[in-house]
């Protein structure tokens, strides 16, 4: 038998697969063999390919993550002198995961409410229902949106390359409804109010003022409406690599799996019903 510390990455891939790509990638070394040098090599190769700088921060805090606890748990009697203890786990971290009722009722007292409650309605739908970032929605332009081919092309802030979504039925009927309203005299899907040749910038001060109306302390940021999205899209058995062409992820969907997935307790529920007929 191996000793503790000599134990293969591919031993602890059940604490993440994050570390199972990792392994992976680096050959299935030694825990001992393993060192700063080899990451940051592992890193810009990921970087090369395309990968998220976020991502890849993500991928080597987990493997430091997985070596800290089997430390601590005792599975592991010697780790690398580069792991220190995580400020958090980010293999266990659950973000909150907003509701339907929830993003309805933010949106309705907006709309009663805020002098421009309506465009930030039509704002949280379009992420919620494409899993757009906040930056990407306000580029979108009239021109990126095919409804014949079903199709939306979002210019992706981070890089300036672009992607396709295809269009659900939900995200369908709401650029019907904002095609049908649209100022004519622009590009935009939602044009700056002074100037309607440029974009809008941000819609961040009525946001906040909406989710004090609707008492939502939780709801802190947009980026929970890309999180709703794609959760959503696991629930409901899309596949992971579909989910990752659409929200722009190039990772072929490791971090949707361990990152992005907040599955509901009612869907969890669902799932272990599903052993019934099986057990």
């Amino acid at each position: 038998h191996q000793a503790p510390e000599f134990l293969s990455l591919a031993s602890v891939t059940k604490y993440g697969v994050l570390v199972e790509a990792i392994a992976e990638k680096l050959g299935n070394p030694i825990i001992r063999d393993i060192t700063e040098k080899t990451l940051c090599k592992l890193g810009m190769e990921w970087l090369e390919s395309g990968i998220k700088i976020g991502s890849v921060a993500v991928y080597i805090g987990a493997l430091r993550s997985v070596l800290a606890f089997g430390k601590q748990k005792g599975y592991i009697s010697k780790i690398p002198h580069w792991v220190r203890p995580p400020s958090r786990n980010l293999l266990t971290k659950e973000r909150p995961l907003l509701t339907q009722n929830e993003i309805e009722s933010l949106c309705s007292k907006a709309v009663m409410f805020l002098e421009h409650g309506k465009s930030l309605r039509d704002y949280i739908l379009l992420m919620a229902y494409s899993g757009l970032r906040c930056d990407e929605a306000l580029n979108v332009r009239w021109e990126n949106i095919s409804f014949d081919g079903m199709r939306l092309t979002a210019v992706v802030t981070k890089g300036g390359a672009i992607r396709y979504v295809d269009i659900n039925p939900k995200l369908l009927a709401h650029l019907k409804e904002l095609h049908a309203k649209r100022n004519p005299d622009s590009p935009w899907v939602f044009p700056a109010n002074t100037d309607p040749s440029k974009p809008a910038t941000h819609f961040r001060l009525t946001f906040d003022a909406a989710r004090r109306l609707a008492n939502m302390p939780h709801w802190n940021g947009f980026h929970l409406l890309r999180h709703y999205f794609i959760s959503n899209c696991v629930m409901a058995g899309i596949d992971t690599h579909t989910i990752a062409r659409w929200v722009g992820h190039r990772d072929g969907g490791l971090l949707i799996g361990t990152v992005y997935g907040h599955l509901s307790n009612e869907h969890r529920v669902q799932q272990a019903g599903r052993l019934a007929g099986v057990l």
